[in-house]
C-alpha cells in the first residue's frame, strides 16, 4: 500500500514538473523571432529522435505464423541543407 502511495505523488510531482516546463517554454517562445523558434524546435526533434527504438510487429498476408517483432534505431538526426 505504501508503495502505491509513493507511485500516485511520483506521478503528481511528474505532471507538475511537465506543467511548468511548459508553461517556461512558452515563455522563450513568445519573445524569440519565428527564425529562432525554428532552430529551437529542430534542435529538440534532433534530441528526441536520435537514438530513438521504433519497435512493431508485423504479419504477411497469407502465412498463419503469429506477428513477428521487429525494432528500429534511429542513429541520428540531422538537416540537410
Amino acid at each position: 500500500m505504501y508503495a502505491t502511495q509513493i507511485r500516485g505523488w511520483l506521478g503528481v510531482a511528474m505532471v507538475a514538473v511537465g506543467l511548468v516546463k511548459g508553461i517556461a517554454e512558452e515563455k522563450v517562445a513568445a519573445s524569440e523571432t519565428p527564425e529562432a523558434r525554428q532552430v529551437r524546435l529542430f534542435k529538440k526533434f534532433e534530441s528526441m529522435l536520435t537514438n530513438a527504438v521504433l519497435t512493431g510487429r508485423f504479419t504477411i498476408t497469407g502465412k498463419k505464423t503469429p506477428p513477428q517483432e521487429e525494432s528500429y534505431t534511429i542513429r541520428s538526426v540531422r538537416k540537410m541543407e
